[in-house]
């Protein structure tokens, strides 16, 4: 009986190594359920393996549509973000582009610091026409 018992705890002990290593596997975890979003007639999708566009970071920490964008905050998806004096703007043709080259419409994918700011902004998609 006793051997029983080291035998089930083993099992449970070994389960839970396995699912905790999981999380950290690529195609696992949180960062692993494929998102959308909706561009015209086409999608834009990303799912943590591969970058949306080459040179992209793999996972972004806000994508959405920018509803409004000033030198110093930006709206996107109806949230209101601070934008770093130092951020940087990049598009699939250009690294740092002008903060210009992004525009209301755009679906955009962003990197931000600890403050929540936004230190990089990498467009995803054009405005929508």
């Amino acid at each position: 009986m006793n051997s029983n018992i080291k035998t089930r705890f083993f099992t449970i002990i070994l389960s839970g190594l396995i699912l905790a290593s999981m999380s950290f596997t690529p195609g696992f975890g949180p960062n692993a359920a494929a998102k959308s979003i909706r561009h015209g007639q086409s999608e834009v999708t990303y799912d943590g393996e591969r970058p949306v566009h080459r040179g992209y970071p793999r996972i972004f920490d806000v994508v959405g549509r920018i509803d409004r964008i000033t030198a110093d905050e930006a709206v996107i998806s109806d949230s209101l973000y601070h934008i770093s004096p130092t951020a940087v703007y990049h598009t699939p043709n250009q690294p740092n582009a002008l903060p210009s080259r992004l525009q209301v419409g755009d679906v955009v994918g962003c990197l931000t610091d600890s403050n929540g700011e936004i230190e990089s902004m990498w467009r995803i998609a054009g405005i929508m026409r």
